[in-house]
């Protein structure tokens, strides 16, 4: 009932037909956290805020003869700061309201192509192995996680799902053209195997940016293990990736432990240690969180740690 009064809501602000908008699903959640972190010994630092907090809304109509089309819109929002100021500066602006989706599509028995922002295909195939926290990186993916000026397909086919992205230079990106192919196979009830290619152009004269990686998930019952790398090639630099997972759900709780590892194979290299938990109060919507990372620095023998504690709670609708 709530979200079908807010759909007719954000409707009638968007001056569309109530009646054509039937198929709107509204969503979203507010994650507000208290962070204490500390870096190289050093004294720790307490702050409270908002981490991924949004709201957005779908909506498809049917064309007919097995098509449909879509749109998906997702706004990113701040719960510590005015609208268009930040903090208790009432004289600055800031981003407290931005669009981490946009896209519009069609749908059919070839599949579905999406334009505009969207979860990149090297995200959705690799790095939601590699990275699956809510408040702190494990620290082992250097891909895109959100592109903009996006086409995308994707389609299935039995145990076979692929997605193939085309993205359009964009300014306020700062990176050129690019591409990317995904591939994820069930392989077994149990086992998932997934791998994907992706290129970025560089810019001004700059090198091409090339990024392959493959994953490994098997599962039994409600816990699971995945297995997770992929390189960053640019020019002659490369940095390897890797993330190992173990997770798995217990009732109302969810949890995971990842080791990460970031190398760029000219002395600078990081390992963490990131746990997470979370547990439904009540099947309510809302959720206690945590998440603590251990990053262990050794560049060229110095030590660079840092430590990280999150306790947050999250109300979804």
């Amino acid at each position: 009932m709530k979200k079908t009064i807010i759909a007719t809501a954000v409707s009638v602000a968007l001056g569309a037909p109530v009646a054509a908008q039937a198929e709107v699903t509204v969503y979203g959640f507010v994650h507000n956290m208290i962070h204490v972190s500390s870096s190289d010994g050093g004294p720790s630092t307490t702050n409270m805020s908002t981490r991924g907090s949004r709201f957005g809304f779908k909506a498809s109509s049917d064309l007919g003869n097995g098509l449909t089309a879509s749109l998906h819109q997702e706004f990113g929002i701040l719960t510590d700061a005015k609208i268009g100021k930040s903090g208790d500066d009432d004289d600055a602006d800031t981003t407290n309201l931005n669009t981490r989706i946009g896209t519009v599509g069609v749908s059919g028995g070839f599949g579905s192509i999406n334009a505009g922002r969207q979860w990149s295909t090297l995200y959705n195939t690799i790095g939601v192995y590699m990275d699956p926290t809510s408040t702190v990186a494990i620290g082992g993916y250097g891909g895109h996680y959100i592109t903009s000026n996006t086409i995308q397909y994707t389609n299935s086919l039995g145990p076979v799902s692929v997605s193939l992205d085309a993205r359009v230079d964009d300014a306020k990106d700062g990176e050129g053209d690019g591409s990317a192919i995904g591939v994820s196979v069930a392989a077994h009830p149990n086992v998932t195997l997934a791998a994907a290619m992706d290129t970025t152009n560089g810019t001004g004269g700059g090198a091409d940016t090339d990024k392959t990686g493959f994953a490994v998930q098997v599962s039994m019952g409600n816990y699971y293990g995945s297995y997770a790398v992929h390189d960053k090639d640019t020019g002659t630099a490369t940095t390897d990736y890797s993330v190992f997972l173990l997770g798995g759900s217990f009732g109302n709780t969810n949890a995971f432990i990842g080791f990460g590892n970031t190398d760029d194979n000219a002395g600078d290299e990081s390992d963490t240690v990131t746990l997470h938990i979370d547990h439904a109060l009540m099947g309510s919507g809302l959720k206690l969180l945590y998440e603590g990372r251990s990053t262990d620095g050794n560049m060229d023998g110095d030590m660079n740690d840092s430590t990280d504690h999150v306790l947050g709670l999250k109300l979804s609708f």
